[in-house]
């Protein structure tokens, strides 16, 4: 499940929930199956190197899969749980050791735990009752942090600059994340209740909250599937638990896999965006290509299903704007405040009166706009809709399935129209 993309993937787990799917796909589903493998046994653990040309396969052995062709070019008899590559993809950690990719060798095996390389591939940290930290190459212990937390890593994390290691562990009831300079050893912690999503969200592992801030990652997947009960509570009778989960577009999204089926969250709030289909019987892996493109699904029965999710990148929980509002002809003119492509699919624009929500794609591209009017959202044979004029001259925009209903942009009126 191991890429090199954004951090802790724990804390979604925290608001997984049964919510109205916001990615509504008009006729076919946006998401494409592009390839199926088949391995013969159950399968453990996948992973993209971050190129996105090799996928590798965990079963009882280990397959390397080039993602042109999806021939297998590689097989090693040895398996591993919690693989992650180096930078440029030449190594692959797992919790007993490193391979060279090239070869196949195992080129270190000095310590077992949950392994991380460092944001420039010069350092491995390996986290079980501590973090040490390895040089790379010369495979010595540069040195070694101690938590004063009793309780073993779920999820380690880097930040891009590689200035900082962030380590994520789940009490009794609460997320702990210990953080070490990584050049002074200076330390500091907080703890989260887990059912304080606004302090969590607010946590300096996000991005205002709306995503995961920092880049290099890994995560322990029996920890996270162990503790799914504690985490969400009452909703733990009524799901499978949960067997995985991968970050996806730069932390805003998140790929869950529960029982048989693959949810796609939104990070900032948990809610479910949309749901795939995985094994019938159960999911068991999952990994997202750096890129954000691709999302491999593998389950009980040694199925591997490779997805293209990339129709999923242009969404956001932000981006969008109120720039102008025309009272008098109706019109109310959305902005894209970003350097991206956004879709305005999910979102919702409200007067008071009535809402309209686009249910169809409608990308707009960076720095243009997006004009609703009433004549058009607001058709006489509709019983809801927007009347603009009438409001008492309010005009929300939000995205309720993406962004838990937070209204991103209000403008109103200084006099009634």
């Amino acid at each position: 499940m191991r890429a090199a993309t954004s951090t802790p993937v724990v804390i979604v787990a925290l608001c997984l929930c049964l919510g109205s799917l916001a990615l509504a796909a008009q006729g076919d589903s946006p998401f494409a199956l592009v390839r199926t493998l088949h391995v013969g046994e159950e399968v453990t653990d996948l992973c993209f190197s971050p190129s996105g040309d090799c996928l590798v396969v965990v079963a009882q052995a280990t397959g390397f899969f080039d993602t042109a062709g999806w021939n297998l070019v590689r097989m090693l008899q040895s398996a591993s749980r919690d693989l992650v590559f180096n930078p440029d993809g030449s190594l692959l950690a797992k919790r007993d050791g490193v391979i060279e990719v090239a070869s196949g060798r195992t080129v270190w095996s000095g310590e077992v735990g949950l392994p991380l390389f460092s944001a420039d591939g010069s350092l491995l940290f390996v986290g079980l009752d501590r973090i040490a930290v390895w040089n790379v190459g010369a495979w010595t212990q540069e040195k070694e942090f101690l938590s004063p937390t009793p309780l073993h890593p779920a999820a380690m994390a880097q930040n891009p600059d590689g200035t900082a290691l962030y380590v994520v562990e789940l009490g009794e009831e609460k997320v702990i994340v210990d953080k070490w300079d990584i050049g002074t050893g200076a330390y500091a912690s907080a703890a989260y209740s887990i059912w304080d999503w606004s302090a969590l969200s607010s946590g300096e592992l996000f991005v205002s909250g709306l995503g995961l801030a920092v880049g290099v990652w890994n995560v322990d997947s029996a920890a996270l599937a162990s503790s799914f009960a504690t985490l969400v509570g009452p909703l733990s009778q009524s799901v499978a638990g949960l067997a995985d989960i991968q970050l996806i577009a730069s932390g805003r999204f998140a790929a869950a896999a529960v029982g048989s089926a693959i949810y796609l969250v939104s990070v900032p709030n948990g809610a479910i965006v949309t749901t795939l289909p995985g094994d019938l019987t159960g999911v068991t892996a999952l990994a997202a290509s750096s890129d954000g493109t691709r999302l491999a699904v593998g389950g009980k029965s040694g199925k591997v299903d490779v997805w293209d999710i990339s129709a999923l990148l242009p969404y956001s929980c932000s981006g969008f704007a109120i720039a102008k509002v025309d009272w008098q002809k109706g019109c109310v003119t959305i902005k894209n405040t970003t350097a991206a492509t956004l879709d305005l699919l999910g979102w919702t624009i409200s007067d008071g009166a009535g809402s309209f929500t686009f249910a169809a794609s409608a990308p707009v591209h960076a720095g243009e706009s997006y004009v609703v009017c009433k004549r058009v959202y607001n058709p006489d044979s509709l019983a809801q809709g927007l009347t603009i004029d009438e409001t008492g001259g309010a005009i929300s925009l939000f995205c309720p399935g993406l962004c838990g209903a937070t209204k991103v942009s209000t403008q109103t009126s200084t006099a009634r129209p």
